[in-house]
């Protein structure tokens, strides 16, 4: 499995600073958690900023909607089924 470079500092910064690896590319993420590392993508993100106050629902809606239209391709179309099953609910 060969990573690119953007992908393997991730891995490497988060594991000198013992952060969470934030990539959505299934072979970073596989690698980063055979290394013990906490892993999250674009979605947990999102619903951590939620979570934390930083944005509203609505407004964390919008911007995954503005992200579909330029091609991100997202498993849900709302946040709201990803806060709950990760108990994130506001």
């Amino acid at each position: 499995m060969i990573l690119d470079p953007g992908e393997v500092t991730c891995i490497v910064l988060a594991i000198s600073i013992k952060a969470v690896v934030a990539t959505d590319d299934a072979s970073a993420r596989r690698v980063a958690r055979s290394l013990g590392l906490a892993v999250s993508g674009t979605l947990g993100a999102l619903a951590n900023l939620v979570d934390g106050g930083y944005l509203t629902l609505a407004l964390a809606d919008q911007l995954l909607q503005t992200m579909i239209v330029k091609g991100y391709r997202s498993p849900v179309r709302s946040l709201a089924g990803v806060m709950e099953d990760a108990e994130l609910a506001p």
